[in-house]
């Protein structure tokens, strides 16, 4: 989806199936919690800036500069790949974001009854 620049990124579930059960797991703790596990690591590892469009929507939203070089795009796709690619490795540094997000969800969820 997009608007102007403004680009949405819905992320629904992988196709393989341990990657999807992790997904449906984190989408049952919190709608939109596997955003947070590709925004972090864009931020961190690559140094894009998105965000999640809103709570409890699996949408990453990106606004990237009016003048952008092929390039600037190149480097996010690979950004987006490298991230994604992650997520489906079990042991990948990804895994312990997972359990984090989802321990901060659930006390979260506790605390607001």
């Amino acid at each position: 989806r997009g608007k102007s620049l403004m680009i949405g990124i819905e992320i629904g579930a992988p196709a393989s199936p341990g990657s999807k059960v992790a997904w449906r797991f984190l989408d049952r703790v919190e709608k939109g919690l596997s955003c947070q596990m590709l925004v972090m690591p864009l931020f961190a590892r690559h140094r894009i800036i998105t965000q999640v469009a809103g709570h409890r929507l699996p949408v990453i939203k990106l606004l990237p500069p009016y003048v952008i070089s092929d390039d600037d795009l190149a480097w996010i796709r690979d950004a987006f790949d490298s991230v994604l690619s992650d997520c489906h490795q079990v042991k990948s540094s990804v895994w312990p974001l997972v359990r984090d997000l989802t321990a901060g969800a659930v006390r979260d969820r506790a605390r607001t009854g």
